[in-house]
């Protein structure tokens, strides 16, 4: 026993200590480095996808923007509260009939299929029983995105339920652009309801991690992480309509990291091209441009670093006034990111 409290003693506060530490030091470093191999340079995390391709047709469009516009009307106006740290002049595409019946009969379909087919997300009817590890929701057209915690269609048995669906309304009398986020989810989506150049000027989706602002076509669908650092570029004239919706998965595998501290990025947009098969024929075909950019993860990591630092004040916030005072904290967030 003596012998025993004498090595401890040796380890802990004898000569040899600093050993000890630095082989603590030696294994946190291996474990670490090999986390970093099992997680973050899996070919799911090292690559991030960003993907564009038509998806409603343009009278589907029109229709959505005519449904939304009529709803405001009716309620006195869009909202601009429904996110709290980056609010955005839109409306629950749940409170619009049209939209909740159009997402429910056919559009979750076709989204959550590409979704799971470009981010490689398992479908559950293949490997499991749907009653053991995915619990699904039934919804009605029509109701409101409130009502529950997840939304989501048994009729597709799909891993994915989505977390919000809305209309954005970007204008020059209100707000023309927003600030560099990411969003709550793991995939997000949004939907081009009016033509770039057209009906306005300026716009498109800046992503941060390849310095690119992206234009997609009026009915077409730009599909990326939900981690990627984006932002809703300015307006300078007209007005510009998007539908956005936040999508997750259910019993997401935990390593899994939607973007984060991904180093390459590939974009693969898809646009309908007119073109002339024979003399007397033509027809719209597909016309694919993809391209790949990469990033050092210490850059990735510095970005991160600096980001956190300057959201530090918006938590301070949250914990001092939001907790407190919800509708001070909505007002002091609304003139920080709401510029009219």
């Amino acid at each position: 026993m003596k012998k025993v409290e004498g090595c401890v003693e040796m380890i802990i506060g004898g000569s040899c200590w600093w050993k000890v530490n630095l082989a603590m030091v030696m294994l946190l470093t291996v474990m670490g480095s090999g986390a970093y191999v099992l997680v973050v340079a899996t070919q799911l995390n090292a690559t991030a996808k960003l993907r564009s391709e038509p998806l409603l047709t343009h009278e589907q469009c029109d229709a959505i923007i005519e449904a939304a516009e009529a709803v405001a009307k009716s309620r006195g106006g869009w909202m601009s509260h429904r996110h709290e740290s980056y609010p955005t002049v839109d409306l629950s595409a749940f409170d619009i009939p049209y939209i909740a019946k159009f997402w429910n009969s056919s559009l979750e379909s076709k989204v959550f299929r590409r979704l799971e087919h470009i981010y490689k997300v398992d479908v559950p009817w293949e490997t499991h029983d749907k009653e053991e590890k995915y619990h699904f929701s039934e919804r009605t057209s029509g109701k409101s995105i409130q009502e529950e915690d997840s939304i989501s269609s048994s009729r597709n048995k799909s891993p994915l339920y989505l977390r919000d669906l809305f209309v954005v309304k970007y204008a020059m009398g209100g707000q023309r652009s927003l600030s560099l986020h990411k969003d709550g989810s793991h995939l997000s989506f949004n939907i081009a309801l009016q033509s770039f150049d057209s009906d306005y000027k300026g716009g498109g989706t800046y992503i941060k991690a390849i310095n690119r602002t992206i234009h997609i076509k009026k009915g077409d669908v730009l599909f990326h992480p939900s981690a990627l650092y984006h932002k809703g570029v300015e307006i300078t004239d007209g007005v510009r309509y998007i539908l956005v919706g936040f999508v997750k998965m259910q019993g997401a595998p935990w390593w899994r990291l939607w973007g984060n501290l991904a180093t390459t990025f590939h974009l693969d947009m898809i646009t309908p091209t007119t073109t002339t098969t024979t003399p007397s024929s033509s027809g719209l075909v597909e016309k694919r441009v993809e391209e790949e950019f990469h990033v050092t993860l210490i850059g990735e990591l510095t970005f991160l670093v600096h980001r956190a630092l300057r959201e530090l004040p918006t938590w301070v916030t949250y914990f001092l006034i939001g907790r407190i005072h919800p509708a001070l904290y909505a007002i002091t967030i609304h003139a920080l990111y709401l510029p009219s």
